[in-house]
């Protein structure tokens, strides 16, 4: 059986896969065995083959969680194994990736395989995203709190509910509130067509002396009339695999 959660909101597969879990431990109990594999284990492939391949018929249940598989480049190597496992309903496969699945795994965005997707939403689709998150945790949208949030944590699920929870807690809204637009002239500014690159590197210099590096990195992802989206995307995904960082990211986006 095989999960697939892909997309650039890694908050809600997170989310969602913590939900996959629970119900397959409700259901099977303790027996149910749990695996992490990602680019980063010393020994992929032989622990990928052992995993697949220690299923039998009187075997507990086993959940196997891969995440960015994609970004393995090991297809003869995966394929067998997400084949077997759509088959087999002991090997629970879940999938945790920001790329959708490319030509030569297809077949993983057709039944019987369970395909969810998150992309972080743009617009009112984020300001519902805010509400929708708020109501949760039990925090009201008291003096336009919401559009603060959803302004200052653009493109940020992380950082929204972390701020949300400590607000649900009975903390102090923070100190952002107070300099949103400041921050966002700055943010403007980084853009290759604003100033020069001397200037913008001065502004972003500045910045990262009182800002996150990530949460800069994502207010300017989504500013309009500066780089791709594709270029942001190609960045978080090697921030994600820890090829590089925001900060440097964030250089290369200015130069």
């Amino acid at each position: 059986m095989i999960f697939l959660l892909y997309g650039t909101d890694s908050y809600k597969k997170e989310e969602n896969l913590q939900v996959i879990v629970s119900e397959f431990k409700r259901r099977h109990g303790n027996p149910l065995t749990i695996n992490f594999f990602d680019d980063k284990n010393t020994d992929l492939e032989s622990e990928l083959l052992s995993h697949a391949r220690s299923q039998s018929l009187f075997s507990a249940p086993r959940a196997l969680i891969l995440r960015e598989p994609f970004a393995l480049k090991k297809d003869a190597l995966l394929i067998p194994i997400f084949k077997q496992a759509i088959d087999d309903p002991k090997l629970i496969l879940i999938l945790v990736s920001e790329a959708a699945p490319d030509k030569k795994l297809s077949f993983l965005l057709e039944k019987p395989v369970v395909v969810k997707s998150y992309e972080i939403p743009e617009g009112k689709a984020w300001l519902d995203y805010v509400l929708r998150e708020m109501k949760k945790r039990g925090v009201e949208p008291k003096k336009g709190i919401e559009r603060t949030l959803a302004t200052y944590f653009v493109g940020d699920p992380w950082g929204l509910v972390t701020e949300l929870d400590k607000l649900s807690l009975g903390a102090s809204l923070g100190n952002y509130e107070l300099d949103t637009a400041g921050l966002f002239n700055q943010i403007f500014s980084l853009r290759p067509s604003a100033r020069s690159p001397r200037s913008r590197l001065a502004t972003l210099y500045k910045l990262l002396k009182k800002e996150d590096a990530a949460k800069v990195f994502n207010l300017l992802a989504y500013q309009k009339g500066g780089l791709p989206k594709s270029f942001f995307a190609h960045e978080d995904v090697l921030i994600k695999l820890g090829k590089t960082d925001h900060s440097l990211s964030l250089l290369k986006a200015i130069l």
